[in-house]
């Protein structure tokens, strides 16, 4: 790599992706879309770091909705903008 001044640099970087243990739980009674929105619970989440919800329309362009830290290895979000929308998708991470 050589920045804009012509200093360059060499190395290497080992990244390992990992699946993710937690999961929502769509069988719960949790899970559901109410008039204050949608709830969602994951679970199986480590109780080390806070869990960022995001959200999108399209699998493409997402939005953090929420982010709470978990209580006994589950975390319980609200999605107040669901209510009004014909579909949105989620996903969960928790950064380190």
């Amino acid at each position: 790599m050589t920045d804009n001044l012509g200093n360059s640099t060499t190395g290497s970087m080992e990244v390992v992706v990992a699946a993710g243990a937690f999961q929502f739980d769509l069988a719960r009674a949790v899970t559901r879309l109410t008039p204050s929105g949608f709830q969602l619970q994951l679970d199986g989440a480590p109780a080390t770091n806070e869990v960022v919800l995001e959200a999108s329309p399209d699998l493409m362009h997402w939005q953090p909705v929420a982010t709470n830290p978990p209580v006994g290895n589950t975390v319980q979000f609200l999605d107040p903008a669901a209510a009004g929308l014909p579909q949105r998708f989620y996903r969960a991470r928790q950064p380190q």
